[in-house]
């Protein structure tokens, strides 16, 4: 794991970086734990890049920030608040419950489900079911193979090449 935090320099304890380990499951912690919701500069944040084994199944939280999956064989639910996120390359079922901002899956080998409060949706390359609950924003959807079923809030949806 490479973790990068940025935070005040004067408040050490202003963050919480622990790995954990609960029977046979590992438990990764990082956060802020800032007093105050307001910053005159770059608010604090907590960079991670964190490697795991391909076939460890991941149920990944996430407050705020980006979030970049790729090459998982296992189970992967994520449940993120806002941010950006990207996943390529995952074997077994997916799953996204995501607040807002945008979201780009592509070379999923299983079921896709994604609900989705607002943001841009591009999802391509799914060799299993598609389910999508989406509040507002576009869809773009390309190369799915099972079935595929929409409940859609506003926003433009695509789709192309369905082989059903």
């Amino acid at each position: 794991m490479i973790a990068d935090i940025y935070t005040d320099p004067n408040d050490k304890n202003n963050f919480t970086l622990a790995l954990n380990k609960e029977g046979n499951k590992a438990f990764l912690e990082a956060k802020i734990n800032s007093r105050n919701g307001f910053w005159l500069s770059r608010s604090p944040n907590i960079d991670l890049v964190v490697k795991v084994p391909q076939s460890m199944m991941l149920d990944i939280t996430d407050g705020s920030g980006e979030i970049d999956l790729r090459n998982v064989n296992a189970k992967v639910i994520i449940n993120n608040g806002s941010g950006d996120i990207e996943v390529n390359h995952v074997i077994v079922n997916l799953e996204i419950n995501d607040g807002s901002g945008g979201l780009y899956v592509k070379n999923i080998k299983g079921d896709l489900t994604v609900s989705d409060g607002s943001g841009e949706m591009e999802l391509m390359d799914i060799e299993g079911d598609l389910k999508v609950d989406d509040g507002s924003g576009s869809i773009y959807v390309k190369n799915v193979d099972g079935d595929a079923r929409f409940s859609d809030g506003s926003g433009d949806i695509t789709i192309k090449k369905f082989q059903v």
